[in-house]
C-alpha cells in the first residue's frame, strides 16, 4: 500500500490549513467566551477519527453556538485518504451539548489508485464544557 503525502482532500483551497466548516459569524458573539472541544468518532486498531468544535456565547441570551468544526485522522494513515464531505454542527435544547453530523469517504489506495471507497457517517452530540 502507498500513500501520497501530499493530499489535499481535507485542506483549505491554497492553504496548508485543515478544511473548516463555519457556522456563525464569531463577531456576533462575545469575544470572551469562545471554547473548543474534541470527540472522538471512531478508534480503530491504527488510527482516530476526532471532530474539533469551536463555540462561543450569544451576547444577549448567553447560549452555546457553534462558530465552525473540523475533522481529522491521526495515526497510521498510509494506503488510505480520509475526505470528510460535510459537517453539520447544531444547538440542542440542553445548552450543555450540541448534536453533530459527518459525513465523509475514506478512500482505499493501492500504488496510488483508489480501489475501495468507505463512506463513514458519525452523528451523536458533544459536551459544551
Amino acid at each position: 500500500m502507498g500513500s501520497s503525502n501530499n493530499d489535499k482532500s481535507n485542506k483549505e483551497p491554497n492553504s496548508n490549513q485543515i478544511k473548516t466548516w463555519k457556522f456563525t459569524p464569531e463577531d456576533s458573539l462575545d469575544k470572551k467566551a469562545t471554547f473548543s472541544t474534541i470527540v472522538k468518532l471512531e478508534q480503530t486498531l491504527v488510527s482516530d477519527y476526532q471532530l474539533h468544535v469551536t463555540y462561543g456565547q450569544d451576547q444577549q441570551k448567553h447560549l452555546n453556538t457553534p462558530i465552525s468544526a473540523s475533522a481529522w485522522r491521526t495515526g497510521l494513515v498510509s494506503g488510505t485518504n480520509w475526505k470528510p464531505e460535510f459537517i453539520n454542527v447544531n444547538q440542542t435544547d440542553d445548552n450543555t451539548k450540541f448534536e453533530y453530523f459527518v459525513d465523509g469517504t475514506v478512500e482505499w489506495k493501492l500504488l496510488g489508485m483508489t480501489i475501495y471507497s468507505q463512506p463513514k457517517l458519525y452523528k451523536g452530540f458533544v459536551s459544551a464544557k
